[in-house]
């Protein structure tokens, strides 16, 4: 940031105004709901709306924070005499960063005493009705006080350090005169602030002081490892709903739920089935809408009866902010899940929207056809039976089934424009099935099936980055022969 700010007040190029005003607008857009600036260009900018996250227009403030500090390290590596503004700036900036780490230091009971003053008198007076200040006690919010100024304190100090370094490296920028000398006391600086300076989250230590009553048995501990490895153990391709997101990306757990990354084609789709789930208050009925998705395992904190689902354990416990304190979580198996792929003896053709109805409605049995969205007259036959996965990934699927007479195959992953199927190696057509799903139909035999995913817009964008690149490439070296010409 200090290289940044460099070329903000110092440096003079045509390129600083246009990178500015993008750091400018990065920042206010990320904020969101925060300013009103989003609001307005939500409302009267045409496509802001497609942003429903905000925060992720950081990515733009890290571009132009970049070209900007490369400007503010070209104008420190000259070494001229334009520094002399800056070292003084910089000087100050470091008087003042010390000054204010002193007084910290010096008046902290004070200053804990003002803020358990203003938590007590303001924080839980204007925020009293938030579910943030229901669910926790005062006592909690007191003890985050002492973390807050070591954080506060030890910013200011590292503030200082860098500021003091920054000074030293401008002012040997005079005596030296070297510009290499400069630059690589600049990257020591940056790499000193990116290797040491930091202060990386220590999330064991971080929950057992946040969460003392919990201690060794909070997220991420050896208690949520292992009862994911003992899930995997079989080997066996199925989902899980209501497991904390962390546990299921370090242990490749596959969800089902609004946490899921898909596709906007079929997202609303999606999440009308996932929120006919939750809105459901027939334990027979989830349990089969979760089967049909492949749902094996369902953690939450109420009893469901044991007709559908299995009680595994009785007594995990997760740690987060966003939940209470000592909220025990039981682990279901449902009773009634399907595999991931298989085969079924007939199709039945129905209307998109009304194959939701279908499905809400539990019309049908998915263990004796499947919906599809195109009348056929194929001939069916093959009873259920489970399709041999042998290889999953995100964008390839390969599986082996072997039926002796014609089905069709049914895998609970989601239907979207791009996926190509190839049975023993011959393009086949995908059927939009059960909704949110995809389906083949096989004729008797021994099959090879591979699910790619193949989109023509990949195809277009990787075409134009080689060919853009390939430019870029031919230029630069256009540039350095024209130069070479000319010094000769």
């Amino acid at each position: 940031m200090a290289l940044v700010l460099t070329a903000v007040f110092f440096v003079k190029n045509k390129h600083k105004a246009a990178l500015l005003a993008l750091l400018i607008f990065s920042i206010i857009f990320a904020l969101g709901k925060y300013t009103p600036a989003y609001k307005l260009l939500y409302s009267l900018i045409p496509g802001i709306a497609l942003f429903k996250v905000p925060g992720r227009m950081l990515m733009v403030f890290t571009f132009s924070a970049s070209a900007l500090a490369s400007l503010g390290a070209e104008y420190l590596i000259t070494g001229s005499k334009r520094n002399k503004p800056l070292l003084a700036t910089i000087c100050i900036a470091s008087i003042i960063s010390t000054a204010i780490t002193l007084f910290i230091t010096i008046f902290k009971k004070r200053i804990l005493e003002y803020g358990e003053k203003l938590l007590h008198n303001y924080y839980y007076i204007s925020y009293a009705d938030t579910a943030l200040v229901k669910n926790y006690t005062f006592d909690y919010f007191y003890s985050k006080l002492s973390l807050a100024f070591n954080h506060i304190s030890t910013g200011f100090v590292i503030l200082s350090i860098l500021l003091i370094l920054s000074a030293a490296i401008i002012y040997a920028s005079h005596r030296l005169k070297k510009r290499k000398v400069i630059g690589f006391a600049i990257i020591s600086v940056l790499l000193l602030d990116l290797l040491f300076l930091t202060n990386p989250a220590d999330w064991d230590k971080i929950r057992d002081i946040s969460y003392p009553e919990i201690g060794k048995s909070s997220l991420m501990l050896k208690q949520w490892d292992s009862l994911a490895e003992d899930l995997n153990s079989n080997r066996e391709y199925f989902r899980v709903i209501g497991f904390p997101q962390e546990v299921i990306v370090q242990n490749n757990l596959y969800p089902i739920g609004t946490s899921d990354s898909m596709p906007i084609y079929s997202s609303n789709r999606y999440s009308d089935y996932v929120s006919q789930i939750y809105n459901s208050k027939e334990p027979q009925y989830i349990s089969e809408m979760l089967g049909l998705a492949n749902v094996r395992y369902v953690l939450i904190t109420n009893d469901i009866p044991e007709e559908d689902f299995k009680l595994i354990s009785d007594n995990l416990k997760y740690s987060n902010s966003r939940v209470k304190l000592n909220s025990t979580y039981r682990l279901y198996e449902n009773r009634n899940w399907m595999p991931r792929a298989f085969m079924v003896p007939n199709s039945r053709t129905v209307d998109i929207e009304e194959q939701f109805n279908v499905i809400a409605n539990w019309t049908f049995d998915p263990k004796r056809e499947v919906l599809i969205t195109e009348q056929t007259n194929l001939e069916g036959g093959q009873e259920f039976k489970e399709a041999n996965i042998t290889y999953y990934s995100p964008n390839k699927v390969e599986l082996h089934a072997e039926n002796d007479k014609p089905g069709f195959l049914v895998i609970s992953d989601t239907y979207y424009p791009g996926w190509k199927a190839y049975d023993n190696g011959k393009e086949t057509k995908i059927y939009h099935a059960n909704y949110i799903m995809r389906a083949l139909y096989l004729p008797a035999g021994k099959h090879k099936i591979e699910f790619v995913y193949d989109p023509l817009s990949y195809k277009t964008g990787k075409y134009i980055t080689l060919a853009t690149i390939s430019i870029i490439l031919l230029i630069a070296a256009g540039t350095l022969i024209m130069r070479r010409y000319k010094t000769t």
